[in-house]
């Protein structure tokens, strides 16, 4: 990002120009402020000037006339000793009767007297700004009744100076305390910049931090967060950046995972349809060849190996099936109340002819009085069933597979016994994953596709329960979980 595009330069930009507008207004008003303040003191300390100045003037006015040569001396007299002063008799009507400023200067020219009035009155705020005969410019003035020729009234009006209102630039060459004001505004102002921007940078240091994590994220380092956050906006900001971070990071984790079980899903499939799809045309090539040439026992068992394939092939198929239906999105549970009891015996009768044809033995346990359990009763009894299926499949002819249903806790507990080959400790936390097999599985042939442990313990946790699994390798295995009951 450039950086004059950033926050922190943009912030910078408009406090500085705040700042130097505001320095510009604050300046101009002082130094106005300043000078009219130095008007008012002149005027103010200058009120009884005219009023002794008048005291000197009428004598010669009234013994010579306003604009006597007498009269005239007097004036130059007063304004030799304080050159700043505009002297101007005015008539009762405010035109002037004589200038001793510059000669023939304002004469005949009219005054307004309502400023002159009101000084007069000394009700008005100082400074009081009247009119320069000569140029028609505002100035301070100071001014008195004074008596003319004739018994006539008129004013003695002063002018103090005709330049009411200074340049800065006079005004710091003139006065000592101008320029003390500017030097310690300009002091005031380099030190409020310094710690503005100071103080931005600092404002915006979290920013910056939050911005460089948010890239290092989008570049892919999913790991990133925001430290100690804290507890204003820019906290919230960095709550709420971790919260998705976190979410955005299990997700990503989730599909790598997914996409990891995608790819040994294929390997596994296609090993797994390969085996019997391999033996079953071997057979049908075997037959295809021979033809009534081959004995009929050789006969009978390619034709009982075709079938085994079929078989595995059909069992696989329906593995596969109920994994698409176990989906998180396909569908919410079914749940209702059903017997335990019925259901077992259903699939003890369904499995004992499969047990005989294997040579192993397959009972159930005396079932005791029982209540309803509350399940989905379709994906249970795909879950038991699994569980006997791969129980009769890990048993070696000869051995026992015991079906049981008992009360505990007030939930039904469905356990299935074997007297198999048993799993090593190290493998039993890894046969509920799918397609996992067991080395002892993967070794010989038709042993199974490594799903129907992974099935059964995926209805467990649908269900809010736990496949328990204990074994003991050359012994069996006991597989458990349990079925909530209405009384649960």
């Amino acid at each position: 990002m450039r950086p004059w595009r950033s926050l922190y330069a943009r912030i910078a930009t408009v406090y500085l120009v705040l700042l130097l507008l505001l320095a510009v207004i604050t300046v101009w008003v002082t130094l106005r402020e300043f000078d009219r303040f130095n008007l008012e003191l002149e005027q103010r300390v200058n009120i009884p000037l005219a009023e002794n100045l008048a005291m000197i003037l009428e004598p010669p006015i009234a013994a010579s006339g306003v604009d006597s040569e007498r009269t005239r001396e007097v004036a130059a007299h007063i304004t030799a000793i304080n050159p700043a002063l505009e002297l101007f008799v005015l008539d009762g009507g405010g035109r002037v009767r004589a200038a001793f400023a510059h000669e023939g200067c304002g004469a005949g020219a009219r005054v307004p007297l309502a400023p002159i009035r009101d000084f007069l009155a000394g009700e008005a705020m100082l400074p009081l700004m009247g009119t320069m005969p000569c140029t028609g410019a505002s100035t301070i003035f100071t001014a008195a009744p004074i008596a003319l020729a004739n018994g006539g009234r008129g004013y003695l009006y002063v002018a103090l100076h005709g330049r009411p209102y200074r340049s800065a630039a006079e005004m710091l060459e003139e006065s000592y305390i101008a320029r003390s004001l500017a030097v310690s505004g300009l002091v005031a102002l380099l030190l409020a910049v310094t710690i503005g921007l100071v103080w931005f940078a600092w404002l915006t240091r979290r920013l910056r931090g939050l911005t460089a994590t948010v890239e290092a994220f989008s570049a892919g380092d999913y790991t990133r967060r925001i430290a100690r956050p804290g507890g204003d906006e820019v906290g919230v900001l960095g709550r709420a950046f971790n919260e998705m971070a976190g979410t955005i990071e299990a997700q990503v984790n989730a599909l790598r995972r997914s996409d990891e079980l995608r790819r040994d899903l294929v390997v596994s499939i296609s090993h797994d349809f390969r085996t019997p799809l391999t033996s079953l045309r071997g057979f049908a090539e075997r037959l295809a060849a021979e033809g009534d040439a081959l004995p009929a026992a050789d006969r009978a068992q390619y034709l009982r190996g075709m079938i085994k394939s079929c078989e595995q092939l059909a069992r696989l198929a329906g593995q596969l099936s109920m994994l698409s239906q176990l989906d998180p999105h396909h569908g919410a549970l079914r749940t209702e109340p059903f017997s335990a009891a019925e259901l077992v015996h259903d699939i003890v009768l369904k499995f004992q002819p499969q047990a005989q044809a294997l040579g192993v033995q397959f009972s159930l346990a005396p079932v005791p009085e029982l209540p309803a359990a509350v399940a989905d009763i379709g994906l249970i009894e795909r879950a038991v069933s699994n569980l006997v299926d791969n129980a009769l499949h890990n048993t070696p002819p000869g051995g026992e597979v015991v079906l049981t249903l008992g009360e505990r806790g007030g939930r039904i507990m469905v356990r299935v016994r074997d007297t198999g080959y048993g799993i090593e400790p190290d493998e039993l936390a890894l046969v509920t994953q799918r397609f996992y097999r067991t080395r002892r599985s993967r070794s010989r042939s038709g042993g199974g596709t490594g799903l129907g442990l992974a099935i059964a313990g995926e209805i467990a946790d649908m269900h809010g329960v736990r496949l328990d699994l204990t074994s003991d390798p050359g012994r069996g295995t006991v597989v458990a979980f349990e079925l909530p009951t209405d009384a649960s």
